[in-house]
């Protein structure tokens, strides 16, 4: 009886809690990589605009291919803490 409510409070700190933490700490990164790319989309609106009031809008293709790397990134990050998330769950599985 008293091996059953150790071994699951054991499963329930060791694999339910710790899995738990990874992906509260994953969503964080996620939010964080959000946030900046819309604050940078937000700069990019603004650097737009003020190209096209001064007639400079060559800079915007450099721009726009800066933004779509970026996001790029983003989306690779958020895949990778996804994957990473899983494989951790899979692999301390009993």
């Amino acid at each position: 009886m008293i091996y059953k409510i150790f071994e699951t409070i054991s499963i329930i700190f060791t694999y339910v809690v710790s899995f738990f933490f990874l992906v509260i700490l994953d969503i964080l990164i996620v939010h964080r990589l959000h946030t900046r790319q819309s604050t940078s989309i937000n700069r990019a609106i603004v650097q737009t605009n003020d190209a096209v009031t001064h007639d400079a809008s060559p800079g915007t293709s450099s721009t726009r291919k800066r933004m779509q790397k970026q996001q790029n990134i983003d989306r690779n990050m958020t895949f990778m803490l996804i994957t990473v998330a899983i494989v951790f769950m899979v692999m301390r599985f009993p």
